[in-house]
């Protein structure tokens, strides 16, 4: 019997010991849970994350509300170029896409932003119902709308459905937008930008500062004086980048720029021959601000600045292709039928009326929007792409962009949530309801 008891007592230590050993085997295959939200799923494209939203409801609230997970997210695609364009089309606003993964990036609901505003008001020149989409930054979008005779700034994010709206009290004519998702309570900036003539053929230019902290309106310190421009205040035209903590825009020859927490402004003059290389986009590369545009000979040139805080602003050369050499061996190695549409591109390359430089914003493809018809009374455009690595062109014929219609604002789908408001005296939180 003792012997017997032994053996049974080896036994059960046996079973015991096996079952030990598959337990540590199997938990060396399970990942953690910090490993599975803060490694794996932040590296995952915007569409399947929301679908992962529905496996249960730890990942619904940690996709949703967790702001360390969002700022993982956020970091992780922020060096990546923009997953889109929005810009006007014939009827309605426009996402077009300029990376490969469309398939993965889910589209910003844009048809609400186009029945935002009542239109029972005046007509007024800076407000235009149909061009009411401001400025975009950091996966956030800024327009204007009228409701009830008042007009109201809005500040959306497309991907979590929030939304808010402050009061146009003062009357701005324009307002640009500021959002670094990644500091550690983040906060919105509108930037407005005021204007007084002097005699001497200059303007002085000041701003106007709302930031989401504060709820109010400051008038900033900074100020720049510009020679006169036509048309620097025109919201619907004047595209801003933020950018290193700088809201930029591009005004004739020069870029004016503010620094939303140091609170000073200055001027960068752009690069290239300013005969040649006047009419361009500016844009967001890996935080620093760049300047793309089609020269008169038919060059693409893309320009990055380049400052610190020891040495001045300096404009470096990053790319210059010849479209003509590339159109040139496109024709070799196209069937015949493409053949007079590239005949056409090339021709209306060289001709500021019938081109538009997309601003380059990181990847292997430059971008830019030709008129091949080459009439001035017809908008219709292609938007042809060039890949870098492969040298081979693609055309986009279905773009509805043109040359004059408005801003391009790049977008990149974030999930960091909408900074609340501090002052709600003055200004009025909405979500999408706003729209019915």
């Amino acid at each position: 019997m003792e012997v017997m008891g032994k053996l049974e007592k080896e036994e059960d230590v046996k079973d015991t010991d096996m079952k030990d050993c598959k337990k540590r085997k199997y938990q060396a295959y399970v990942l953690s849970d910090e490993i599975i939200f803060y490694g794996i799923l932040p590296w995952v494209p915007i569409k399947p994350l929301i679908r992962l939203k529905l496996i249960c409801k730890e990942w619904f609230t940690r996709i949703s509300t967790d702001s360390l997970f969002k700022s993982s997210q956020y970091r992780r695609s922020v060096s990546n170029p923009p997953h889109g364009l929005i810009y006007k089309g014939h009827y309605k606003y426009v996402f077009f896409h300029t990376t490969s993964t469309r398939d993965l990036v889910g589209l910003p609901d844009l048809n609400k932003y186009n029945v935002m505003c009542d239109r029972r008001h005046m007509k007024y020149f800076h407000h235009i119902c149909d061009s009411s989409m401001l400025a975009s930054s950091n996966g956030l979008l800024c327009g204007s709308y009228y409701r009830d005779g008042t007009e109201y700034f809005y500040v959306s994010n497309p991907l979590t459905n929030e939304m808010v709206s402050i009061p146009n009290s003062n009357k701005l004519e324009d307002v640009a937008l500021a959002f670094e998702p990644l500091t550690r309570n983040p906060y919105f900036t509108l930037v407005a930008r005021t204007r007084r003539l002097n005699p001497n053929n200059t303007t002085d230019i000041g701003f106007l500062v709302y930031s989401s902290r504060k709820g109010i309106w400051e008038v900033s310190n900074a100020k720049v004086r510009i020679l006169n421009l036509i048309g620097i205040f025109l919201r619907f035209q004047i595209r801003s980048v933020f950018t290193g903590g700088k809201l930029h825009w591009k005004l004739g020859e020069d870029v004016l720029w503010y620094h939303v927490e140091e609170d000073n402004a200055g001027v960068v003059t752009i690069p290239g021959e300013k005969e040649r290389y006047r009419y361009g986009e500016i844009g967001d590369l890996n935080g620093e601000l760049s300047y793309t545009n089609i020269s008169t000979q038919g060059d693409i040139g893309v320009w990055v600045l380049k400052s610190n805080k020891t040495t001045e602003s300096k404009w470096v050369n990053i790319c210059c292709l010849s479209l003509k050499r590339v159109f040139e061996y496109t024709m070799k190695s196209e069937i015949a039928c493409e053949r007079t549409l590239i005949m056409k591109l090339a021709e209306a390359s060289t001709y500021d009326l019938f081109r538009r430089p997309i601003p380059y914003e990181g990847g292997d493809v430059l971008m830019f929007w030709l008129n091949y018809k080459m009439k001035e009374e017809k908008k219709e455009g292609i938007v042809v792409s060039y890949n870098n690595k492969t040298g081979c062109l693609q055309f986009d014929h279905q773009s509805e962009l043109s040359r004059w219609e408005g801003p391009l604002l790049s977008y990149t789908s974030c999930l960091v949530s909408l900074p609340k408001l501090c002052n709600p005296t003055s200004c009025e939180s909405i979500s999408n309801a706003i729209v019915g």
